[in-house]
């Protein structure tokens, strides 16, 4: 498509991938955004992506933090919060009864 970005650096034209993120359906392309509604795009190099395979995964391309472990046994965190989900459930009943 005429008006992609190339992806830059020594490996030559790149590529435009879908980022994470919501898509836009709404827009149209233009000069700006030749994409039009796509949402949020990475650019990677060809190179890159025959480094990955040719697998046009997004997380492949961008980096994803790495979650903490809370160190609560997953038996433990489980009766936690479905005890306080059951808590929420029940105040939420009693606010639509006094409404």
């Amino acid at each position: 498509m005429p008006g992609f970005p190339a992806g830059g650096g020594p490996e030559g034209d790149g590529a435009l991938i879908p980022g994470p993120g919501p898509a836009h359906p709404i827009g149209k392309p233009s000069p700006e955004r030749p994409w039009g509604g796509m949402g949020p795009l990475i650019i990677v190099s060809l190179g890159e992506i025959e480094r990955q395979d040719y697998i046009l995964t997004p997380g492949r391309y961008v980096g994803i933090a790495d979650e903490e472990d809370d160190d609560e046994p997953f038996d433990e965190k489980m009766k936690r919060l479905t005890s306080e989900l059951s808590k929420c459930f029940e105040e939420s009943d009693r606010l639509q009864e006094e409404i």
